[in-house]
This record gives C-alpha cells, structure tokens and sequence, in this order.
C-alpha cells in the first residue's frame, strides 16, 4: 500500500513538473526503432503527392526525400497614378497615367523533411514506418502509417508522450530543455500501445492528372 501511494505520488509530481514547464522536448538517442533493419529507400506504398488540408500544404514523396511544398497566394492591389515624363521629342514634360489591374501570383516554397541521401533513415515496425532525421547528436523521429486512402504523420514532441515515455524508460525528464531517450524496442512497443506519437497531422492522397 505505502509503494503505491509513492508510486501515485511520484507520478503527480512528473506531471505537475511537466505541465508547469513550457520548454520541455523529446528525442532519441539513436533512429528508431532500435535493433531494426534500415530500409534503402522509401517504400513504393507511400510514395506520391498528398494535400494538408489544414493549410493546403503539399507533401511529395518520392523513393530517397519527402518534402513539404508550401503556395502563397499574392495579391497585386488595382492602382492608378499620374506621373511626369520628358517627351524626348517637343521637350516638353506631359503627364502619363497609369494603371495596374488586381492581379493574382501565387509563390512556392519547399523544405525538405526527410532525405536517406543526407543520412535520415526509415524503418518498419510493427505495420508503421519510423522517419528519423539526425540533429547532430540526437535524432528526431516521426511514425508515418497509410489511413484509408491517405496517411498520418505522428510525433511526440508534447507534454503527454513526454510523461509517458519517461514513465516507461525510467528516464528523468528535463524540466527546461530536452530529454533524449533511448527505448528498447520492446519500451517503443509498449509505448506505441498506450497511445505514443498522439501528435497526429492527415494527408489526403492527390490523384494524378
């Protein structure tokens, strides 16, 4: 009785640590999942051009990269005015006026999300795919996973997995930064079946013209 009440306690601690902490991050230590095969190129299953319809982002996904392409509509406003000119040929300064009519251009943007070439790597585990893109001495990792006729992108950078993941691994949090973790497979196991990468974004797959 008395080791539960200090487990229940110790658990209200870690959360009250963690929901007074507006900082806290999670990586990994090495890609994941561990002890699992690296594959050589993204499997054909998920290549293809998906939509986010929460801002109209594009995700492209071809066998090496996955990248975000971003469209912004830009508007020219209609506008009139009246400016001097030399006439080059009585030399005599006349009037021009001009006007621009509304307009609409549309500019692109990509950022790269994931690349095997510059040593990101993927792995299957457990019928979903692991993305992991190293930041020099950690990695961040992403579960990719097909949806109806779309996919999912999950993480677990929030305060929720955070809790969970320390809970599971013993790992002390880093109440003002970041916690780097290093699951055994059987941890990730468990803490992909209590709700693990619950940051979830839904792709609609776009079909081709």
């Amino acid at each position: 009785m008395i080791m539960k009440n200090l487990n229940f306690l110790g658990l209200a601690m870690l959360f009250v640590l963690l929901t007074a902490c507006d900082y806290a991050s999670l990586s990994f230590k090495n890609p994941q999942p561990n002890d699992k095969t690296s594959l050589d190129k993204i499997p054909l299953a998920l290549r293809g051009n998906y939509i986010y319809l929460g801002d109209s982002s594009v995700l492209a996904i071809d066998k090496h990269t996955i990248k975000v392409i971003y469209t912004e509509k830009m508007k020219v406003e209609e506008d009139s005015n009246t400016v001097a000119s030399n006439d080059t040929i009585n030399s005599d300064q006349a009037e021009i006026t001009y006007s621009v009519a509304n307009v609409e251009q549309y500019k692109t943007s990509e950022s790269i999300l994931f690349d095997i070439n510059n040593g990101d790597v993927i792995r299957h585990f457990r019928g979903a795919y692991f993305i992991s893109t190293s930041n020099g001495s950690d990695w961040d990792v992403q579960r990719i996973q097909k949806s109806g006729r779309g996919i999912t992108i999950g993480s677990c950078n929030n305060k929720t997995d955070l809790g969970l993941l320390g809970g599971i691994t013993g790992t002390e949090i880093n109440p003002n930064g970041k916690t780097v973790f290093d699951p055994t497979k059987d941890q990730l196991k468990e803490f992909l079946k209590q709700g693990g990468f619950r940051n979830i974004s839904y792709y609609a797959k776009l079909k081709r013209k």
